[in-house]
């Protein structure tokens, strides 16, 4: 069939393609006939017969096993892109769950340890003070 696409002709791509085409189409339907197709003189029509179908069979089976391999494939690659989601889900989960614990943290400091800035006239603190920084933390309010 390639015969008879010249080299000069401008669509002679497309008219490639459609020929390499047409032939994967007559390769695909895979048509046997016993008298065209001369298997031989030990083998009957019957034998014959019987290889065309068991080949037929062996091509659907073929295409059955291409299919569910594909599917297999997909199946594969979603599962992948799942457990990738789960991973990065957990990431953030992890990271929400620790600002939580440290929120807790925080509020249950400051309902009863809270820290409060007051201002004091001098003379009125009774701590002895130091060089480097007072700690007020045992120090007693006290009114007067």
């Amino acid at each position: 069939m390639h015969a008879h696409i010249v080299d000069l002709d401008p669509f002679s791509t497309i008219d490639r393609l459609a020929v390499a085409d047409l032939i994967k189409k007559m390769e695909q339907k895979e048509i046997y006939d016993f008298e065209r197709d001369r298997p031989g003189p030990s083998i009957v029509q019957e034998q014959f017969n019987k290889i065309v179908e068991q080949r037929n069979i062996r091509l659907r089976m073929d295409k059955q096993k291409e299919a569910a391999n594909k599917r297999l494939q997909n199946l594969k690659d979603f599962i992948k892109w799942y457990d990738e989601n789960v991973r990065t889900l957990n990431d953030q989960l992890q990271v929400v769950q620790n600002k939580e614990r440290k929120t807790l943290s925080r509020i249950e400091k400051l309902k009863y340890n809270f820290e409060v800035i007051i201002y004091l006239k001098q003379g009125q603190v009774e701590i002895p003070q130091l060089p480097v920084a007072t700690d007020y933390k045992d120090a007693i309010l006290i009114l007067k």
